[in-house]
């Protein structure tokens, strides 16, 4: 079941692209897998 990230997920996400860390890096900080990542961008 999918679970809709918060909008600060939303903003950790964001910061994390911005600032070249791996999809793996943001999963750990945000709580999600790093597929969750891949499918947010």
């Amino acid at each position: 079941m999918y679970k809709q990230l918060t909008l600060e997920q939303i903003y950790q996400i964001s910061y994390g692209l911005q600032h070249k860390h791996s999809y793996r890096q943001i999963a750990k900080v945000v709580g999600c897998s790093a597929t969750t990542i891949f499918n947010e961008v």
